[in-house]
Parts: structure tokens; C-alpha cells; sequence
């Protein structure tokens, strides 16, 4: 690695055009200038290439919109994300971040800070908000905000009377760096190079945990409150459990927001709301973000709208695999039909009486494909479906000779 610099030129000459090539390394030197200082040594400089490559993939994320269910989760990985681009001795640019307080209408802007300074000024804010304490002081040495400052401008944003219950406002994090695409992407090349070079694990951001972290595990992406024990079969219900790593842990117990109901529940958000608010949630918990619902109602409705309990013993069929896991085994009324090749009134007559299904979404049910497809081979199904195949080609034969 005695000249690094040529040796990434020359490389990137052979692995990009050559405007391609320019433009990655000019990127870098410049990355490096304002992140590490203006020298020029690229060596000292790459043993610091992970913390920083963090940096900017965690600048990708752009935002968060964080609330008293989530701030629990977002606190715990700002703490590890930050404590780990710090290790790097990174140059702290105070234009980073901007902090806001989202009130359900409008974001009241807090303070400017950088992201190594992130962690410490939003676990201040969410005790001003979220635990409603007057002793907002920290004795902790290693928390270090300016606490004045934010007391003035949070009760000044309080005083406006725009935040009428802190508890339900949430905090707004924008990162300030509007070339991070491609900063990103030269800085990966850069990776690629001396991993390439060197086959030194060190280098390898693909397998970084950090970065896999940034990338799957933000506050912003990595929402989901919960883990599948049992998937949906015939037979069962989906089975969910509460995800102790996601941190959802409330005053109420364990919660999931409206979006990751929609994924438990393969419906689209609004249908997820409707379905919640039919059986009329008393421990829901509204936040200027999201509503978040209580796991046992979760349980409860996963298994009132999986009617495999509601069939007779003889529409229990001994050639149908009841056990077939997962959503792709379900399909709409409409697909249902065209697999059969039957119309609505005769789907309604030999099958949907006896068929099983899920009805998650209200009008809209799902019908399980293998019993579909013993239905499918059933003598009045098939004969109904020959029926409808010999009148459709009647009628397109006709329409041809017409012409």
C-alpha cells in the first residue's frame, strides 16, 4: 500500500470508464479532505474507511419520525451506530443533522447538531417529551448537550401552544447531506479497492456489521414488532410473538404499529385500520404518527378470520394438503374463479359454501390454492368449466367469421 492513491486510480481505470473513474476518485479525495483534514495521507485515512462508510450509509436513511413507541428502538441503535462512526475520529461537522418536534401538523425546528452528537441531544428530547420530568439535567458525564439551550427552545415550542401533549408529538431527525448517493457509492468503490488489494476482512462493507445494520435495521426500515412463530397453513392461523430486539415495549404491553399489521395481515394499510378499529381497540395508543394496537387483539383477529375452524367434517377433504405454509398459497375470489374457470354464480353455488378461506379484508376474501385445486378436478366444477370454455370459443368463432 506504499502508493495508494495511483494504485486506486489505476484500478478504477480498469474497472470503469474513464468519466466513471474521475468522478469516483475526485469524490474520494474530497470525502477524505472533509472528513479527515487536507492531507494527503490516503493509508492513515483507510483505517478509518468502515466508520466512515457507515457514516454515509447511515446519511441515506435522509429521516426519522420517531414517537414514544418507537424512540425506545431508535435510542438504542443511534447509541451503537454513533459510538461506532466515533471510533473512526471522524472530523464532527455541525451541520449533520437538524432536529424537529413533529406535532401531527407542523415540525418546530430544535437544534442543529452532528451525528456524533445525535444520541446524546435526542435521548435529552425524549425525556422532555416522553417521560414528562421536570429534572431534565443529566448526571452522566457522557451525555453532552448544551441542556440550557434545548430547555429554552423546547418550552418556547411549548409556549406557542402548538404542542398540546408532548407524549403524542414525535421527534423529526433530517440528515443534511444532499450528495450522499454518490458519496456513498465512490466510497464503497473505495472499499471494494482495498478489499481487492489486501483480502483483508476489514475491508469488506458487504459483511459489515454496522452497515448491514444502517441499511436494514434503522429506525426507519426496521419496523416490524414482531417475529412469526407459525406461518399460515390451512389449518392454522398465522402465529405471531412480540420481537424483544424491536424494543415496542409500552405502558400497555407489547404493541404493533398499522404497518406492520398490513404485513401481518397481507392487506394494505388503510384496510389494516379498518379491521383494528372494527373490534374496537381499547389499549390503542395514538401517536402523531401511527396508531399502535395491542398483541392479543393481534392473536385474536388472526384467528377469528381463518374459518378452517368453521368447516364441517366432510368439507375436510382427505386429498387436500391442509399444512402448505405462507400467504402465496392464498388467492382472491377473482383468481379463484379463473383457476376453476367458472363465473361468479357458480362459484358462489359449488364452491365458496364449502371452500375454505380468510377474510382479513372485509369483501374481500382469500381462498386456500390446493383446495382450489381439488375443487377443480370435481365433476360438476369441471363439467360447469367446459361449459363456459365451449360457449367463449362459440362466441369467439362467431365474432371472427363476422369480420
Amino acid at each position: 500500500m506504499s502508493d495508494i492513491k495511483s494504485d486506486f486510480r489505476e484500478w478504477l481505470q480498469k474497472n470503469f470508464s474513464k468519466s466513471t473513474a474521475s468522478s469516483y476518485y475526485g469524490l474520494v479525495q474530497k470525502i477524505f479532505n472533509k472528513n479527515f483534514g487536507d492531507n494527503q495521507d490516503w493509508q492513515q485515512y483507510s483505517q478509518s474507511i468502515m466508520p466512515l462508510l457507515v457514516r454515509y450509509f447511515e446519511f441515506a436513511n435522509r429521516e426519522y419520525y420517531l414517537d414514544r413507541v418507537t424512540i425506545w428502538y431508535a435510542l438504542d441503535y443511534f447509541k451503537k451506530i454513533v459510538g461506532y462512526i466515533q471510533s473512526g475520529h471522524l472530523k464532527s461537522i455541525k451541520s449533520d443533522v437538524d432536529i424537529y418536534i413533529f406535532n401531527g401538523d407542523k415540525n418546530y425546528f430544535v437544534c442543529s447538531t452532528s451525528m456524533t452528537e445525535l444520541y446524546n441531544n435526542v435521548v435529552f428530547i425524549q425525556r422532555y417529551l416522553f417521560e414528562s420530568t421536570d429534572n431534565l439535567q443529566y448526571d452522566d458525564e457522557n451525555i453532552s448537550v448544551d441542556t440550557l439551550k434545548l430547555v429554552i427552545l423546547l418550552e418556547n415550542i411549548k409556549k406557542t401552544g402548538k404542542l398540546q401533549n408532548p407524549r403524542d408529538a414525535a421527534i423529526y431527525i433530517a440528515y443534511n447531506n444532499p450528495n450522499n448517493s454518490a458519496e456513498k457509492t465512490a466510497l464503497s468503490r473505495y472499499s471494494d479497492f482495498l478489499y481487492a488489494l489486501t483480502t483483508n476482512s476489514a475491508f469488506d462493507y458487504k459483511a459489515n456489521t454496522f452497515v448491514y445494520m444502517a441499511t436494514t435495521k434503522s429506525p426507519k426500515n426496521y419496523i416490524s414488532g414482531f417475529i412469526e412463530v407459525e406461518p399460515i397453513t390451512g389449518e392454522h392461523a398465522r402465529s405471531i410473538r412480540p420481537n424483544p430486539e424491536a424494543k415496542r415495549y409500552t405502558d400497555v404491553g407489547y404493541v404493533y404499529s398499522t404497518r406492520d399489521l398490513a404485513n401481518i395481515f397481507n392487506i394494505d394499510f388503510k384496510t389494516a385500520s379498518d379491521l383494528m378499529m372494527k373490534f374496537g381497540i381499547e389499549n390503542k395508543i395514538t401517536t402523531t404518527r401511527d396508531g399502535y394496537y395491542n398483541a392479543e387483539i393481534t392473536h385474536k383477529i388472526l384467528k377469528v378470520h381463518h374459518h378452517y375452524k368453521d368447516k364441517k367434517q366432510d368439507e375436510i377433504y382427505s386429498d387436500v394438503d391442509y399444512t402448505k405454509q405462507g400467504y402465496e398459497q392464498w388467492e382472491t375470489r377473482k383468481e379463484a374463479m379463473k383457476r376453476l374457470g367458472i363465473k361468479k354464480q357458480a362459484f358462489y353455488v359449488h364452491v365458496a359454501k364449502k371452500c375454505l378461506y380468510t377474510d382479513y379484508a372485509e369483501g374481500a376474501p382469500r381462498y386456500y390454492i390446493p383446495e382450489l385445486e381439488y375443487f377443480k378436478n370435481l365433476p360438476n366444477v369441471e363439467k360447469i368449466s367446459r361449459i363456459k370454455y365451449h360457449k367463449n370459443k362459440r362466441i369467439y368463432n362467431k365474432q371472427t367469421l363476422s369480420r
